[in-house]
């Protein structure tokens, strides 16, 4: 078998760099072909869809963030991955049950079971997990251009007590499938592929990542505390309780901001973009391939194992 080790070099504070020699190893020591590539700031997809020709599995060693910058060329050539968790959240490894330790990913390689999960694309970029414009983009924009060569809670902290005073929730108009569900109206808007979310506030619960569409969460607020409340409910399991929050499903996402809003997409600001007046997300005709470790079935279900 022949399996590409991508990782990030500044995860972890190159915890991932060492984590990638120690695979390299192990694999080897197993007998697989082993190939690594280094991830970079710019768009690297090209190349490394070059250097997938012939590759069986991909690890990625990362955060999501990683396997956000990944997805597109995993996607174009169909090859499977495991996400081996380096970052701050981990969203897609905590949901799939995927562990760091060098004997489990190698296990995770070997033994897994292939899924295919949705991929969306944001504004024609990748998304695997979410993406949202509220409160929570712009302090993923505060903690990007505020971080060094790693990132640590204490930024989304920061940021949160910072902005919470003066937070003016994006005016948004929202439709799905050609229906509209938001007219003009400010708030948080959560558009999800998964259930899981950061710090586990978790606005999609019901969200799967192989269902064909999007779950659509729009929780209206007009100040940065009315944005606190609704994520303190969100985190007891509460908001979608109200008759206050719009959840809906679809494949299609149309949404225009009254001014142009941060957008944030699996945890990161979209490559290039500061603010946007518009947006469009929406599932993508080529899936992932992700391996499922063998010890996953009995967790509570990321994917849905009725849809197709």
């Amino acid at each position: 078998m022949r399996v590409l080790l991508v990782f990030n070099p500044v995860s972890g504070r190159g915890a991932g760099a060492r984590l990638a020699d120690e695979l390299h190893d192990a694999m080897q020591h197993q007998g697989h072909g082993v190939d690594k590539f280094q991830t970079s700031p710019d768009d690297f997809t090209a190349e490394l869809t070059a250097g997938l020709d012939g590759i069986d599995v991909m690890c990625v060693i990362g955060g999501d963030g990683t396997v956000r910058s990944v997805a597109g060329a995993a996607a174009a050539v169909g090859t499977p991955f495991v996400h081996v968790p380096m970052g701050t959240e981990n969203l897609l490894a905590r949901g799939m049950r995927m562990r760091r330790s060098v004997d489990d990913v190698v296990s995770t390689v070997e033994h897994g079971h292939c899924v295919p999960i949705d991929l969306a694309r944001c504004n024609g970029e990748p998304s695997v997990l979410m993406a949202s414009i509220g409160l929570d983009a712009q302090i993923v924009h505060d903690v990007t251009a505020a971080r060094g060569s790693s990132l640590s809670k204490w930024l989304y902290v920061k940021s949160m007590a910072s902005r919470l005073m003066h937070h003016e929730p994006p005016v948004c108009t929202v439709t799905v499938d050609d229906h509209m569900v938001v007219e003009n109206t400010p708030g948080w808007l959560i558009i999800a592929n998964a259930p899981d979310y950061g710090w586990r506030f978790d606005p999609a619960p019901q969200a799967r990542v192989n269902d064909g569409q999007l779950d659509v969460v729009f929780l209206p607020a007009r100040s940065g505390w009315g944005m606190l409340a609704w994520a303190a409910r969100c985190r007891l399991g509460m908001h979608l309780r109200s008759v206050d929050a719009r959840s809906v499903r679809g494949r299609s996402v149309q949404v225009t901001c009254a001014s142009p809003a941060p957008l944030q997409i699996d945890g990161d600001p979209p490559w290039g973009d500061g603010a946007v007046a518009s947006m469009h997300m929406e599932i993508d005709a080529n899936p992932l391939h992700v391996l499922v470790p063998p010890w996953a079935e009995s967790c509570r279900p990321l994917v849905d194992h009725s849809a197709g």
